[in-house]
């Protein structure tokens, strides 16, 4: 079965496809809130991209684990810098497609959002490690989901992971890209 590598949000049901945020958008969609119009850039077309170029992500994570504090600052800078130069023009193709279907936000920037398996689970929360760029513009945007999987391989990621149980399967990361809003009002709530 071929997975997609590119989702409208209400589609958005299975984690590991998805990640933690854009599940938490698709259910909001389905319990009726209002909630901007977009996409999920999949992590079939994170572990696509990273593959056609050679890159095997849990070979990769295994090498990163074993390092030592210094070895393994130099090795992430090396896995981000990569991941940076990945050619994804197909897959840009079909998000550009895809977004073009929206209507293009007020602002004339997208909210280009991470969406990692492991991101807002029960037991972690990953809040502020990675990336989120707002106000992107359309041309911008594949740069933008390159740098929100170049944060997955961060020492603090890499730290936070350890600390909160062994996990020897490399995360992966999925990117939510939405217009951005005129808000009138903005706020958190906890519960």
């Amino acid at each position: 079965m071929t997975r997609s590598l590119v989702l409208p949000l209400f589609a958005c049901t299975d984690i590991t496809q998805v990640g933690g945020k854009a599940i938490g958008l698709a259910r909001l969609i389905e319990a009726g809130f209002s909630v901007p119009p977009g996409l999920c850039i999949t992590t079939e077309a994170y572990s696509q991209s990273l593959n056609e170029s050679g890159f095997s992500e849990q070979v990769e994570w295994e090498k990163i684990r074993a390092l030592s504090e210094k070895e393994r600052e130099l090795a992430l800078a090396d896995v981000r810098t990569r991941i940076k130069q990945i050619e994804t023009a197909q897959l840009a193709k079909q998000w550009s497609a895809e977004l073009e279907k929206l209507t293009p936000p007020a602002s004339g920037g997208w909210a280009v959002r991470s969406s990692a398996t492991n991101e807002d689970s029960a037991r972690t929360s990953f809040a502020g490690l990675y990336r989120t760029h707002l106000g992107v513009p359309f041309t911008e945007i594949d740069r933008a989901i390159k740098d929100l999987w170049t944060s997955l391989w961060e020492d603090s990621v890499v730290r936070y992971i350890s600390q909160h149980g062994d996990h020897p399967t490399a995360p992966r990361m999925a990117v939510v890209i939405q217009p951005m809003l005129e808000a009138q009002a903005a706020g958190v709530a906890y519960s």
